[in-house]
Parts: structure tokens; C-alpha cells; sequence
């Protein structure tokens, strides 16, 4: 009785054994072929899938084929279920936030995971921060008015795309079209899922290199933008070479040979002066020193088995000072390690003023304040160009007037730079040393600006200060528009 028991549990076994695989060969042969979809060479071959698009056309059959985000709020314009691939990704905007780019947010979550594998600037994800720039690269651009993305997504069980505005602003306008391929078959357990991280460093005065990425798990590097704005408004790729650690090693895998290098330019020896990159150039503004640049590592590809560290010099032994931001698009397995905290929509910004890196801030000076008022403002919701995020709000009145004594400053500098904040509440001010006028302030502007400065030079009575100095501030009025009188100080220079 025992042996027939044995008998029939064997039986049964084996008919499990061989129902189970039979299932994983019908399984594992039902998987899509995403090469087959992909490569060029095939293009003849039928596909086993159907392409469907997500669109903002106008469902009521108008002709008002786009949505509207209000300020603050998130808009998902994508939420489908897999297995699938995102093929092309396309959308235009129209907002009035000078800095929408930065401050409008594209995430992308795959298979319902809580946090996103991609959380980007706008800009920054279609290839340029600092700006819209006409550009097309392999995978994507920015062309009369769109921005486009071909960067292969795949997915497993579902796909949502987020475009979360955090500008003050109403979105009038965001017209969209995401083309996905409807899969049959499930994913290959070896595909990866697309991810992408924007990291900045608004001021690199540190020793170690500019961090691009850090990453863990099992993946693939394919590509990386970044944006320089340098501290001397020179127009330049900052020298410094790209170091990747891969899987914990201690020494680098890739250590480059220059950052021009890292973007494919490189000194020209017909006249000794660096290139930009050949294919890369992205954004140029010589006013204000930027510079931003691409590369996809199409045919090379970085790849990592358990975690990989991804840096570049900022200058030759990182002795440039500069702002660096960057995003790196890369491919993993899920589950992701969590992204660092994203950074609030003021401290994405470009700068748009250049500070010293030795400015007095103003809260740390010593006024007389004459019966006035004083608060220190937190300033970086308005951007990262004041120094510490902080200004000194005089609430003055008209006519009015404060006093700044500067002690233990060194004999003979030939000029003080004052800077200050614009907006809708501040007001006009001469600024005196001793009983001479040195310059004024100009305060009112529609939105708060940090790019206010007065330059003192050495007519001003400067040559015969030793050790300290006094400089005066007296109320003068105001513009039209403005609805105060208001002195917002961030800081002096002395030299």
C-alpha cells in the first residue's frame, strides 16, 4: 500500500514538474523581443505588439488639444498598465514663468512603485537647463517649440508620467503625446528600467569632485547632460577629468582626460585654445559664463553589477569654482535606491547674479538703524543667488535713513561693492560715504530680483579710509509702481 502511495505522489510530481515547465517555456517564449523592436536591421520584421498614444487632443472633438496645470499642482498624463514600451515622449508648454524649465518637474514611476526612477527639471531632461535652446541629439531635443524624448521605456506592469508645475504660475498650455508599444509578451528579466537624476552643486569650493551619480544595484550608464556656470564669466570648459567607480572598486575604471575630452572636443593645436564639444554644445551666454553640454553612450555604455559611482573634477584637482548641475539617464533593475531629496523649486534656478566668494553678508554686519526696523529673510524660494539664502530687510520709511560701520578692514582697497534686492516694495536710496554721494539705490521691480549692485570706487573718498568706514543710506523715494520704501542689503565686497 505504502509503494502505491509512492507510486501515485511520484506520478503526481512529475506531472507538476512537467506542467511547470511547460509553463516557463511558454512563458519565457511569449517574452517580447524589444531588439527586434528597436534595431534598425529590424525594420522588415513584423512586430508583436500595438502601438497606442496617450495624447492632450481635446476628447469633445474641439480643437483645444491641450491641458491646463495650476500653480502648484501635479498633472499625470500618462497611467497605463504593461507590459509595454514607451517609445516616444513629446510634449510643448507654454508658461510665463521665466524660469519655468527648472521649475516645471517631469517624474516617471514604473509598476507602482512610490517613488519615481526619474525626477527631472523640464529642461533639463530634454537636454538644457539654463535655457530653450534649439538642439537635437540622438535621443532627444528641443525644436520650434516642442521637446522630445526617444529614449526606449519599458515596463513591466504599469507606467505614469507626472508634470508637477511648482512655478507661481498657471500652465495656459501643455500639449502632449506619448506613443507606447502594447506588449503581449512579458519583459526579459535582464531589461532594464530607465532612470534619470538631476543633481546640482550651486558653488563647487570643496576639494572633492562634482558627484554625477551614485547608484545601486545592476544597470547601465547612457548618457548625461551637464550645465557650468562659471564664477569669472568666462565662456570655457572648466579642465577636470571624469572618474567612474564601478562595484566598490577603490581606484577608477575610467579616469578621463579633461572635461572637453569627456564631450568629444579638445584643444585645437592650430591655434593652442580648447574646443567645444564636437556634438554637444548645447547653450552659450557669454554674458553670464555658461555653458552646457551632452553625451550618449550609445555604442558604450557604462555598466555596474552592484553600485557605481560617477564623478567629475571641477577644474584640475577641483580648483574651479563654478555651478555645476547635471542628469544622468541610466538603465536597472528595480528596485532603485531612493533619490536624494530634490531640491525646492528656488534652488533650481540658474544664477542670474554672480556673487564673490568672499562677501560680507549683510546679516552679519553691524547698522545703526536709526529707530528703523530690521528682519532677516529667508530668500531662497526667490533662487540661490543671495548669500546663505539670506538678505537684511530694512523697513524704511521715506526720507528716512540707517548707517553701516565696517571695522577692521585692510588699508588700501579701491572699491565696495554693495548688493542688494529689487521688487514690487522696495525703494530708491543714496548711498554716502562720509558727507560725498557714492551711488544709489534703485530698488522697485515687479518680481524679486537679486541683481541689484552700487559700486563705490576710489572717487569717493575711499583713498583716506584706514580700518573702518561709515556708509550712509538715506531714503529718496520711490518708483510709481512701487508700494514702499523698502532696503533688502545681501552683502558688501571690499577690495
Amino acid at each position: 500500500m505504502n509503494v502505491t502511495i509512492m507510486k501515485r505522489f511520484s506520478g503526481y510530481t512529475l506531472l507538476s514538474m512537467f506542467f511547470m515547465i511547460f509553463l516557463i517555456s511558454c512563458n519565457t517564449g511569449n517574452r517580447m523581443d524589444i531588439q527586434r523592436l528597436l534595431s534598425p536591421a529590424a525594420l522588415p520584421y513584423l512586430k508583436n505588439c500595438k502601438m497606442i498614444q496617450i495624447s492632450s487632443y481635446d476628447q469633445t472633438g474641439g480643437n483645444k488639444d491641450y491641458i491646463i496645470i495650476p500653480a502648484g499642482k501635479n498633472a499625470t498624463i500618462f497611467n497605463v498598465e504593461g507590459p509595454g514600451m514607451i517609445t516616444r515622449f513629446w510634449m510643448s508648454i507654454d508658461s510665463k514663468d521665466p524660469f519655468f524649465l527648472r521649475r516645471i518637474v517631469v517624474r516617471i514611476f514604473w509598476d507602482d512603485e512610490a517613488r519615481p526612477s526619474v525626477e527631472v527639471p523640464l529642461g533639463d531632461f530634454f537636454g538644457s537647463g539654463f535655457k530653450y535652446q534649439n538642439h537635437i541629439s540622438q535621443f532627444m531635443g528641443m525644436s520650434n517649440g516642442g521637446y522630445f524624448c526617444y529614449l526606449p521605456m519599458p515596463f513591466e506592469k504599469n507606467a505614469r508620467i507626472e508634470i508637477v508645475n511648482q512655478t507661481r504660475l498657471i500652465v495656459n498650455n501643455l500639449f502632449f503625446q506619448v506613443d507606447y508599444q502594447k506588449f503581449e509578451g512579458a519583459l526579459d528579466p535582464e531589461v532594464g528600467y530607465l532612470h534619470a537624476q538631476w543633481n546640482r552643486s550651486i558653488r563647487t569650493d570643496y576639494d572633492t569632485n562634482y558627484m554625477l551619480l551614485k547608484a545601486v544595484g545592476k544597470g547601465h550608464i547612457v548618457g548625461v547632460n551637464l550645465n557650468i556656470q562659471s564664477y569669472d564669466g568666462s565662456m570655457r570648459f572648466l579642465e577636470g577629468d571624469e572618474m567612474v567607480y564601478v562595484d566598490g572598486e577603490k581606484r577608477p575604471s575610467i579616469h578621463g582626460t579633461g572635461t572637453d575630452d569627456f564631450f568629444s572636443g579638445g584643444l585645437n593645436f592650430r591655434n593652442g585654445q580648447y574646443s567645444g564639444p564636437l556634438n554637444g554644445l548645447t547653450e552659450k551666454n557669454d554674458s553670464l559664463g555658461r555653458i552646457s553640454a551632452y553625451r550618449f553612450f550609445v555604442l558604450d555604455p557604462i555598466p555596474f553589477r552592484k553600485n557605481i559611482k560617477f564623478t567629475i573634477e571641477h577644474g584640475h584637482n577641483n580648483s574651479e569654482i563654478a555651478d555645476y548641475s547635471s542628469t544622468v539617464f541610466w538603465y536597472q533593475l528595480e528596485p532603485h535606491q531612493p533619490f536624494p531629496p530634490f531640491p525646492p523649486a528656488g534652488q533650481r534656478i540658474p544664477l542670474r547674479v554672480v556673487k564673490p566668494a568672499r562677501m560680507i553678508e549683510a546679516e552679519k554686519l553691524k547698522f545703526n538703524l536709526e529707530g528703523l526696523k530690521s528682519r532677516i529673510m529667508d530668500m531662497s524660494e526667490y533662487g540661490p543667488d543671495w548669500g546663505g539664502n539670506k538678505q537684511l530687510l530694512i523697513e524704511s520709511y521715506n526720507k528716512s535713513s540707517f548707517t553701516l560701520s565696517v571695522n577692521g578692514i585692510k588699508e588700501g582697497f579701491k572699491q565696495v561693492i554693495i548688493y542688494y534686492t529689487k521688487g514690487p516694495e522696495y525703494g530708491n536710496a543714496d548711498v554716502f560715504i562720509g558727507n560725498q554721494k557714492a551711488g544709489e539705490i534703485n530698488g522697485y521691480s515687479p518680481f524679486i530680483l537679486p541683481n541689484g549692485k552700487v559700486i563705490i570706487s576710489d572717487s569717493s573718498n575711499l583713498s583716506g579710509v584706514k580700518s573702518s568706514v561709515d556708509i550712509r543710506f538715506v531714503i529718496n523715494g520711490k518708483d510709481t509702481n512701487s508700494n514702499g520704501f523698502h532696503v533688502g542689503l545681501d552683502g558688501l565686497k571690499f577690495q
